[in-house]
């Protein structure tokens, strides 16, 4: 069967039938268009099948505590699906593709342990138990996002010490995830500032929106994560506009990014 696509792929076997579930990226960003097919390839006997159903589905592990212990439970939600063929016969050695596209949300979950995306293909055959395929999808955060981060680490000397992902309630219009960046400062930033909390998330489909926050204890800057609306005096928002990223070229601007993160430290916590 011909590779159409130079992506992530997953074959499986399902009643002698031949299935291959391709996508036309490796990685995605927030916002991106999943395209791939769904091939299928049959086997040597005539096959049936009710339906072939393609779903994307969003993962994660929700930690609550229980009895005073924190327990595990993992989650998936759907979040698009598709029906890719109805009453489908599979004729022997027949090969047929099928055409699916998935838009990812614009500040969804990124890929990280236990968390992330998949695309759940599941086949209806009669008088038989429904196979499944799962096949993984990377996404990393918007491009953007890392030009800010490559300004901080490169031009600013700031070291990154960890980040998180913070979920935003459904409830929110912009919907989606926060990603929590914790820095140290360097020397000629820090004053009596050890480290600094940046909190972004992509302001509508163009910016990037930047909370500066003062670190304090670990348990009060988790608490404030989960409402990046807090107006408290230790946190300031900022919004990176295409003109801020990028020069007169289309290309990121590093060199001004880093001259207005600094600019808000400076003038805001210093």
């Amino acid at each position: 069967m011909a590779i159409l696509l130079d992506g992530q792929s997953c074959l499986s076997m399902i009643a002698g039938v031949q299935i291959l579930l391709k996508t036309d990226k490796q990685v995605y960003c927030q916002g991106e268009t999943i395209n791939g097919k769904v091939m299928v390839k049959g086997g040597t006997h005539l096959q049936k099948a009710q339906q072939l159903n393609l779903t994307l589905q969003e993962y994660w592990v929700d930690l609550k505590p229980e009895n005073g212990v924190f327990q595990r439970r993992a989650l998936r939600k759907r979040r698009d699906e598709m029906i890719v063929a109805s009453q489908f016969e599979i004729r022997p050695h027949d090969e047929t593709a099928f055409d699916f596209s998935f838009r990812l949300p614009e500040n969804c979950r990124l890929s990280g342990q236990n968390e992330g995306w998949s695309l759940y293909f599941q086949a209806d055959i009669p008088l038989a138990l429904d196979p499944v395929m799962v096949l993984h999808l990377p996404v990393m955060a918007v491009e953007p996002i890392h030009y800010i981060l490559r300004a901080c680490e490169f031009y600013l000397q700031m070291e990154l010490l960890n980040s998180a992902y913070i979920p935003v309630n459904d409830n929110n219009p912009r919907g989606g995830m926060q990603i929590a960046y914790k820095f140290k400062m360097p020397n000629n930033l820090s004053g009596r500032l050890d480290c600094i909390f940046l909190l972004m998330r992509q302001d509508g489909c163009r910016g990037i929106s930047v909370t500066f926050r003062r670190f304090m204890s670990e348990s009060d800057s988790c608490r404030l994560f989960l409402n990046d609306e807090s107006t408290d005096d230790k946190a300031v928002r900022y919004v990176f506009t295409c003109d801020d990223l990028f020069n007169s070229s289309g290309l990121p601007d590093l060199n001004n990014i880093a001259q207005l993160v600094a600019s808000q430290i400076r003038q805001n916590f210093l």
